[in-house]
């Protein structure tokens, strides 16, 4: 008999560019559901019913919403159906009504529609799935974009908004949003931006940093966007050829079989129940100073330390995710503010944990998007020392390190560390060379304000826009 739940949990996977595994991924999150035995309902809204060959079915789809017959399929747990109906709205009331399933999974058709992006705002959990390649990230940014516009379609009281965003639907951002609405609607534009729920799932992962640009693209969407896109987790790509060997293993020893499902399980144990949609944050109105655990995803200062690791290591790869996000010029802009939120993260008050920005706070905005990312400092080269170099390779061999060591704990590659201490520094920009710079400080236990005077670093006097 089916575990009964207060109400069913709608899961719905949208990927807008096809062949990003997005199919493969729903069947692996209902194995992996199953495995912890949910009853599960797998929906598929293509019309060509794709789905039911990869659960070895025949193709049948439903046209009308009172014919639902779910077929069993060779996984314990685990159910079928295709609907091709294009009333989201009855869809979505339709899904609720199917209170013996436990986690309906809804495998969205690709492609860019108002009736997908009905069914993905309506869902418990939006998750948004893409691969590490420049047009995938692109058209997962559009669809972001596009879902945005089509829940403000939704209320009447957002006309006013949707006069903004809907000339520029394909290409708002917060800034041209925000900088264009009269005061008393930009504290509803951050409501409405607080009120999106969505989750990302990166697939096809083929090396462990591309987990850690995941994280960093989530960041990028808040900053350029004003989203919280919570980052879910990856799964890899080398195992991926066993997906078809496996899929109709049986399910109770899957987890400990199948590496993706082993990888899901993993995402649903540590990430997925974790998800708090209460709890949404708009970077662009968050100062990094005043609300430095915030702007890092923190709760502490240990997290605070974490969180700067993991999204400097994302936003400093060359030609990285967020690079099909963001320019040059933000990129290296955010780094800096990362710096500054960690550097301030270890004094900012227990009280000062992360709470959303409330329509309240919206028109004391201290610094927006492309303002603040001007508060990193700057480079005289008439006041670099000439022994600032000589210095810095006096105090690492004091400390007792090589430069293989120094590389290896502060992922700073060996080159620019032999840069830094030859003084070659024209090619760094100056945000990189500040948090470079910190993180040795850091490391060899040094005086941060000393190593830039030394390197003739000094604080931005005013802020300044581009």
């Amino acid at each position: 008999m089916a575990r009964m739940r207060p109400q069913t949990r709608i899961i719905a996977l949208a990927g807008p560019k096809g062949g990003i595994g997005r199919s493969t991924c729903a069947v692996v999150l209902a194995r992996a559901l199953a495995a912890r035995e949910h009853e599960v309902l797998i929906v598929d809204s293509s019309p060509y019913a794709g789905m039911a060959t990869m659960l070895d079915l025949e193709r049948q789809t439903v046209h009308s919403l009172n014919d639902i017959c779910p077929a069993g399929t060779s996984i314990k747990g685990v159910n079928y159906v295709c609907i091709n109906d294009q009333n989201s709205e009855a869809f979505c009331s339709k899904m609720r009504e199917l209170t013996e399933f436990d986690d309906i999974v809804i495998d969205l058709a690709a492609g860019i529609g108002d009736h997908d992006s009905d069914i993905f705002l309506h869902a418990d959990l939006p998750v948004i799935i893409a691969d590490p390649e420049p047009v995938s990230i692109q058209m997962a940014t559009l669809w972001l974009r596009l879902a945005f516009v089509q829940s403000i379609r939704r209320f009447e009281e957002n006309a006013g908004l949707l006069e903004v965003l809907e000339p520029q639907k394909a290409r708002w951002t917060f800034n041209s949003v925000y900088q264009a609405l009269h005061p008393h609607m930009q504290s509803r534009f951050i409501s409405e931006l607080a009120a999106f729920r969505c989750v990302f799932l990166l697939n096809h992962r083929r090396e462990n940093s591309e987990s850690l640009q995941a994280r960093a693209l989530c960041h990028a969407w808040g900053m350029t966007l004003g989203l919280d896109v919570h980052y879910l987790g990856s799964l890899p790509f080398d195992e991926r050829r066993w997906f078809f060997a496996r899929q109709l293993a049986d399910v109770s020893n899957f987890v400990h079989e199948d590496p993706l499902v082993r990888e899901m399980d993993s995402i649903l144990r540590d990430e997925l129940e974790k998800v708090n949609f209460d709890e949404q944050r708009c970077l662009p109105v968050l100062d990094c100073e005043l609300k430095a655990r915030e702007f890092l995803g923190a709760g502490s200062p240990e997290e605070a330390r974490m969180m700067y690791r993991l999204l400097w290591e994302g936003y400093r790869r060359e030609n990285g995710l967020v690079a099909n996000v963001l320019s040059r010029e933000d990129i290296a802009h955010i780094i800096s503010q990362l710096e500054i939120a960690y550097r301030h993260s270890e004094n900012e008050p227990n009280n000062a944990d992360s709470n959303i920005t409330s329509a309240c706070e919206v028109p004391s905005v201290t610094r927006s998007f492309s303002n603040s990312l001007a508060a990193a400092g700057t480079f005289n080269p008439d006041k670099c020392q000439d022994n600032a170099g000589i210095w810095l390779k006096e105090q690492r061999e004091l400390a007792c390190y090589s430069i293989e060591q120094i590389a290896f704990k502060s992922r700073i590659s060996s080159r620019i560390l032999e840069n830094l201490e030859s003084c070659a520094l024209d090619s760094i920009p100056v945000p990189r060379l500040q948090a470079y710079l910190f993180e040795l400080a850091k490391i060899l236990d040094l005086d941060f304000d000393e190593v830039k005077a030394k390197f003739g670093l000094t604080e931005a006097r005013t802020l300044k826009s581009r």
